[in-house]
């Protein structure tokens, strides 16, 4: 039997139709990506002799409890591709020697995406040089070239205590070892204060809209800040 023009029209946008179907499943797979396996973001971290007592290098102590990390905030490097994320971490709040004892803030690192390594921020209780605030909250990681901004809340508890805003610089390292990143060889920048509990309106603002309203430049130095 003979077709005609109209039919095998529409014989072929019928076909048309169901390969579009039968491919179309496949390609939201492939788009979604296939999940590899578990990493832990928390690693090792990596400690000179010298950091095996308190402070630990401004904040090198191992999670040797397993604690807590939560509300991540991450960035990837312009320059490398180097991930650099921030969170509240755990890892001292049971201290009772003077050295933190309350939550503070972790930063977890990679060059590679698959072997990471871990550690403390500076500025935490009996550091030095220390904030003198009791703990640290709702971090936020904002790359810039050459580095990171790491903009957290820090305060102490109860009501109408001081705390504040503050931003800390992060350098990248040029080298295939260690840590990726090393915080600057600088005080943390407060760049807003206020009291417990009033604090929560401004946290949330993101950190690039803080770090510029501060007059803070995140344009690449002349020369490497040093460490």
């Amino acid at each position: 039997m003979l077709l005609s023009a109209l039919d095998r029209c529409r014989y072929l946008y019928r076909a048309i139709i169901v390969v579009a179907l039968l491919v179309a499943p496949n390609s939201l797979l492939f788009a979604q990506g296939v999940p590899g396996r578990n990493l832990t973001l928390v690693g090792p971290t990596p400690q000179p002799s010298a950091c095996t007592t308190a402070p630990f290098c401004s904040g090198k102590l191992p999670d040797f409890g397993l604690k807590q990390q939560n509300e991540p905030s991450c960035a990837i490097s312009p320059d490398t591709g180097a991930v650099f994320c921030g969170a509240n971490d755990y890892r001292g709040a049971d201290r009772n020697d003077g050295v933190l004892g309350d939550a503070w803030l972790g930063a977890m690192m990679s060059r590679n995406r698959d072997t990471w390594v871990s550690r403390l921020i500076p500025g935490f209780k009996g550091d030095t040089p220390s904030l003198n605030l009791a703990f640290g909250a709702d971090p936020t990681v904002n790359a810039f070239p050459g580095g990171m901004g790491y903009v957290f809340i820090a305060g102490n508890r109860g009501d109408n205590t001081i705390g504040g805003i503050f931003f800390q610089r992060w350098v990248e390292m040029n080298k295939e070892d260690g840590y990726p990143f090393e915080p600057a060889n600088e005080p943390a920048h407060q760049i807003a204060n206020g009291v417990a509990g009033r604090l929560n309106g401004i946290s949330h603002v993101p950190g690039n809209r803080l770090i510029m309203d501060a007059g803070l430049s995140m344009k690449r130095p002349a020369t490497p800040f040093a460490i």
